[in-house]
C-alpha cells in the first residue's frame, strides 16, 4: 500500500473529514432526547445513543450506581450547530469502553487513536487498551532486564496511572494493532477555541482532570463535572462541545456557559450512557490530540522515549545510524517547544552520500512526524539527522519514578550522535557529555523512521 497521510493544517476544510466519517459505522447520535428516549435507544454494541440526558450517577468505576430522574429544563444539548459540535453526530463515533481497572490513561488514549484514524482516513480500527498498558508497563521489576522502557516495581500494573506521553511513546515506537502514532499535540495551555478546532480536524482529544469523587450529579438531566481541585486523577476522551451548556448545571457552578462532551471508560451503565459534560473552566493537568496512521508498516527507533534534552547553542543537530531496507515515508521526533523549525537530512551509509533533505515547521510541542515530500528508498545502513532550533530530545539515563517504576535505557555505541564544531560525537560517550556540559549521558537521540510499503 503506497499511501501516506500528510500533516493537516488547522484551517483545512472539513468536507473530506465529514464524508470519511459519515461513511463509517455510527454507534451514537446526538439528537436531543428525553430520558425515556435515551434508554430506548442505547446501542446494542455497548455504545451511547443519547445526547447525555439519561442520568446514572456513579461515584467511581467500582462504586454503586443510582439513577435520578431528569427535571424539566429549557436547555437541550447540541441544539445549535453554530455553538456546538459532536464527533458522534458527525459520524465518527467509537464504542464506549469499560476499563474495570485503573488504566484510564490507556482507555482514553485508545479511544482517541480510534477516533483519529476514523476522522482522518475513514478507516475503522480497534486499539486494545490492555496492549497499551502492557507495552507501557509490561515487565515486573527485573523480570526481563533486557526490555528497554518502563518497568513497574510495587504497584499492580493495571492500577498504575500515568501521563499522556507514555502511551504516545509506545505507539510512536512501533505498530500497535496495525497503527503507528504520527503526532501528539500538547494543547494544555491553548484556548478552548483552538482545542475545538483541533478536535474538529483530528478527532477526539484526551484530558487529565481531577476525579474529586467526580462530583458528578444530574443537573437538568445531564451528568456534569466541575471542580476546583487541581490534582490529576483521571483521564477521559473528549468527543464534542457545547458553548451553551449552562454554567449552573454543576454541583460546583462555573462562571460562564460551555462544556466538553466527554466519553468516559466506565461502561454505558455509568453517567449518561457512558458520557458526561465537563466544564471548560475545569483545571486540567494535560490536554492533547493523538493522530495515528494505518499506512506505515515498520518503525526504526532506538530511544525509550524522551526524558532529557541537549543543546549546542541556537541550533542542535543529532543523528541516528540505522540498519534496515525499505522505503522511508516519514521521520518522527519529539518537539520540546512550540513553533519549532526542523531540518532533516538522510544519508546513505554512515554519514555518506546525502540522499534527501527537507525543512518542516510545527505549531505544537509534543511529538510529530515529517512526512517526506518524496519517499526515500534505503538498503542496509543509512543515517538520519535532524537539526532543531530548540534543544534536541534524547532518552537520557535509566532512572526511577517515585519508587513505583523505573525507565530502563539501553543504548550501544555507534547508534546516536551529536554535531559539535563540524564533527560527529557518539552520544553514549562520557566525553561527549563533558563537551555538552550535561551531568548525564544522553544515550540515544529521539529520531524514529517510519517505513511504508
Amino acid at each position: 500500500m503506497n499511501k501516506r497521510i500528510s500533516a493537516i493544517a488547522l484551517l483545512t476544510a472539513s468536507a473530506f473529514l465529514m464524508s470519511a466519517c459519515s461513511s463509517s459505522r455510527t454507534t451514537s447520535t446526538d439528537a436531543p432526547q428525553t430520558d425515556s428516549e435515551a434508554q430506548e435507544t442505547e446501542g446494542s454494541d455497548g455504545s451511547d445513543s443519547s445526547d447525555g440526558s439519561d442520568v446514572s450517577d456513579a461515584a467511581s468505576d467500582t462504586g454503586t450506581t443510582e439513577t435520578t430522574a431528569a427535571p424539566e429544563n429549557s436547555y437541550r444539548a447540541f441544539a445549535s450547530d453554530d455553538s456546538s459540535f459532536s464527533l458522534i453526530a458527525d459520524g465518527c463515533a467509537t464504542p464506549v469502553r469499560s476499563q474495570g481497572t485503573g488504566a484510564c490513561f490507556a482507555n482514553a488514549a485508545a479511544t482517541a487513536m480510534e477516533s483519529s484514524c476514523l476522522r482522518l482516513t475513514g478507516e475503522e480500527i480497534t486499539v486494545d487498551a490492555d496492549t497499551l498498558v502492557w507495552e507501557s508497563y509490561g515487565t515486573q521489576g527485573d523480570e526481563d532486564p533486557t526490555r528497554e522502557g518502563m518497568h513497574y516495581t510495587t504497584v499492580p500494573v493495571f492500577d498504575m496511572g500515568t501521563w499522556g506521553m507514555l502511551p504516545a511513546n509506545v505507539a510512536a515506537n512501533g505498530l500497535i494493532d496495525g497503527i503507528v502514532l504520527t503526532s501528539y499535540w500538547d494543547l494544555t495551555e491553548h484556548p478552548v477555541e483552538e482545542a475545538q478546532e483541533v478536535m474538529r480536524q483530528n478527532g477526539a482529544l484526551v484530558i487529565g482532570i481531577a476525579d474529586d469523587s467526580f462530583r458528578t450529579y444530574p443537573h437538568g438531566g445531564y451528568m456534569s463535572l466541575n471542580t476546583d481541585s487541581e490534582k490529576e486523577e483521571h483521564m477521559i476522551a473528549l468527543v464534542g462541545w457545547d458553548d451553551d451548556f449552562p454554567a449552573d448545571y454543576y454541583n460546583f457552578p462555573a462562571e460562564e456557559n460551555g462544556a466538553w462532551y466527554a466519553q468516559n471508560s466506565f461502561s454505558t451503565s455509568w453517567g449518561n450512557n457512558g458520557f458526561m459534560w465537563v466544564s471548560y473552566e475545569i483545571w486540567k493537568a494535560e490536554m492533547y490530540s493523538l493522530r495515528v496512521s494505518p499506512y506505515y508498516t515498520h518503525v526504526e527507533s532506538y530511544d525509550s522515549g524522551w526524558t532529557e534534552s541537549i543543546a549546542t547553542g541556537n541550533a542542535t543537530t543529532t543523528a541516528n545510524v540505522f540498519y534496515y531496507s525499505g522505503t522511508i515515508g516519514a521521520v518522527g521526533t519529539f518537539l520540546l517547544e512550540e513553533g519549532e523549525n526542523l531540518h532533516l537530512d538522510i544519508y546513505d551509509g554512515r554519514f555518506g552520500e546525502l540522499l534527501y533533505s527537507q525543512d518542516a515547521s510545527f505549531i505544537y510541542k509534543g511529538y510529530d512526524t515529517i512526512v517526506l515530500d518524496e519517499p526515500v528508498t534505503v538498503d542496509g545502513e543509512f543515517t538520519v539527522s535532524i537539526t532543531y532550533d530548540a534543544p534536541a530530545p534524547v532518552d537520557g539515563e535509566t532512572h526511577d519514578l517515585e519508587n513505583y517504576a523505573y525507565i530502563l535505557v539501553i543504548s550501544e555505541p555507534g547508534q546516536s550522535y551529536v554535531l559539535l564544531d563540524g564533527e560527529w560525537y557518539d552520544l553514549t560517550e562520557e566525553t561527549t557529555s563533558e563537551l555538552l556540559g550535561t551531568d548525564f549521558v544522553a544515550n540515544n537521540a529521539c529520531i524514529k523512521v517510519l517505513f511504508e510499503e
